[in-house]
């Protein structure tokens, strides 16, 4: 066995079997018991992820393990147990996005959709199955720059930064995700923080008709903090993220039918006030 396969030892896998990631603060640490899956564990590291040299006294908030048989392991604990590698892979993307946006200590994580233009963001908050990933795609090819389709992340100032993950469009009878690149869309993504111009909450439905109600920033704030990733854990910081990010904003609710139906009123929410 070469010096690059062996494991150290404590049992632990080689540094060279090891990724050492920052993403929007957070430092993680992804063991591999077998070197070929570091090509696709570093596909599935989040935006913004910046590899770090690891050593053993790097500072790191949460270390995934992989093994060859499919295991996937946070902190010790099993997320998943001998699955094919795409389940391996969508696991450990799931479980990397989901320790960011609960323990970021520069931002705070909006379950939304974000897109802008020039500077002035849109925030689409929703659940999974709302239809905010189809809604962003249109605003994106109507030509708004893209943000994410996921999070919405919030600075101290409320403004929102891109988190501009492949849109994960579901396509097909049986609606299963396809990761798709802005580019494909012929968009952009966003490359630094956008002042929160409006906060529209819709959903999907068919026949459905846009005629939305005008709601108060105050009701704004509370309908994204019902979306904010960690609401409950830092509930303080978290409300007073989204009353800036609210503050100003025009905050609109009601349900919608295709999205290509409402792209022309949600753009025209960006323009700049008269």
């Amino acid at each position: 066995m070469s010096d690059r396969s062996r494991s150290g030892s404590n049992g632990a896998p080689a540094a060279s079997n090891t990724i050492a990631f920052d993403a929007y603060g957070v430092a993680i640490k992804i063991d591999v018991s077998d070197p070929s899956l570091l090509v696709d564990v570093r596909a599935v590291l989040p935006p913004g992820a910046r590899e770090t040299k690891d050593t053993e006294d790097t500072e790191c908030g949460t270390r995934f393990v992989l093994t060859a048989d499919g295991d996937v392991h946070q902190d010790g604990k099993p997320l998943a147990t001998r699955q094919d590698r795409r389940v391996q892979m969508v696991v450990l993307d799931a479980g990397i996005r989901s320790h960011v946006a609960m323990t970021s200590p520069d931002h705070v994580f909006v379950h939304a959709g974000a897109v802008a233009i020039d500077g002035r963001a849109l925030l689409l908050p929703g659940i999974s199955f709302a239809g905010k990933t189809t809604l962003v795609a249109a605003l994106v090819r109507a030509g708004a720059t893209y943000y994410s389709d996921e999070y919405a992340v919030l600075d101290h100032d409320g403004r929102v930064h891109p988190y501009p993950k492949p849109l994960s469009l579901r396509l097909g009878r049986d609606a299963r995700q396809t990761e798709t690149a802005v580019g494909e869309l012929g968009g952009a993504a966003g490359s630094g923080p956008a002042s929160v111009a409006a906060v529209v909450l819709t959903s999907y439905r068919p026949g459905g008709r846009w005629d939305p109600v005008r709601r108060s920033s105050a009701e704004g704030a509370l309908l994204l903090l019902s979306h904010t990733v960690p609401a409950r854990k830092r509930p303080a910081e978290s409300l007073a993220r989204v009353q800036r990010a609210a503050a100003g904003a025009v905050v609109l609710e009601g349900e919608r039918g295709p999205a290509e139906a409402i792209v022309g009123d949600l753009l025209a929410l960006l323009a700049p006030p008269a």
